[in-house]
Parts: C-alpha cells; structure tokens; sequence
C-alpha cells in the first residue's frame, strides 16, 4: 500500500531540513531508495549536508503514520511534529527479536517517506554507529585551494 494510500502527513523538505538541524551538523543519517536524495548525498551523510539538501528540493514529503494513528490523513505538519512519527530502525526495518541481544542500531529512528505525487517509497533513518565514529573525526573538506593550471 503507497503512503498516500494510509495514514500519513505531509512536511515541506524546509520544515524536514529544519527538524533535522536541531541534531547538529555532525549527527549521521542514512537515506535508501530516493533517487534525487541519493543523487546528491552518499547514503549515510551528515545533518547539514542532508538539511541543505532537502531546503533546496522545496517540495513536499508524505510521511508514513503509525496504522492506529487515526487521527493521520494527510495534515501538513511542521519540524515539532516530526519525532513523535518516527519508528525504530529495528522494527520498521528488520523486525529484529528484542527478547535478544540488540544491535546498537537498533533504536535508531527510522522514517518511511515518498515525495508528494509519487509513488515511489525511501526510508530517511538516524546512523548512531556513524554518528559515534565521526564524531573525534573532522569530515568537512577543507576549502578548495585554486591553483595555477599553465
């Protein structure tokens, strides 16, 4: 079933960018199945990076509700609403057994997600593993140094 299809909200990318924002620059995310994200972005990226990205999409995104979220039917929200639709990665995705040992990505907040007006579905999810391990790392480029080319 699309989306758009069950319950569901709608956010701008500017309001998304802005929610995403509020974890700093240097907190990791994950994105796979969308084209013009992953055209842009590597799939696991930083915050600002993803943030810039999404501003400058300027088009509205349908985020998959929670089936008993009945009051969902396609409301636009804003950045203050987005958290409370997040799902952890180890249910949405994998439906991992949490009688177990769990992965440290376990809980990391997943998002079920298709631009508005197409059908087809991504998945935006925190990455806490890269978060951990670039964080002592610089990642940023620096600048680029114009040199001659005679």
């Amino acid at each position: 079933m699309a989306i758009a299809d069950g319950p569901h909200y709608e956010i701008s990318s500017a309001e998304l960018a802005k929610w995403v924002d509020g974890f700093g620059p240097n907190h990791w995310w994950m994105i796979d199945g969308d084209v013009y994200l992953e055209s842009r972005l590597t799939s696991s990226c930083r915050g600002d990076e993803l943030a810039a990205v999404l501003r400058r999409a300027a088009r509205p995104i349908l985020v998959q509700a929670p089936k008993d979220d009945a009051a969902a039917g396609g409301q636009v929200i804003g950045a203050d609403q987005v958290e409370r639709l997040a799902t952890p990665i180890g249910d949405a995705v994998y439906q991992i057994d949490r009688s177990q040992p769990l992965p440290e990505w376990a809980d990391d907040k997943c998002f079920c997600m298709a631009w508005k007006g197409e059908t087809d579905e991504w998945l935006l999810s925190e990455d806490a593993q890269a978060t951990r391990v670039f964080a002592t790392i610089r990642t940023t480029p620096d600048p680029v140094v114009g040199y001659d080319r005679r």
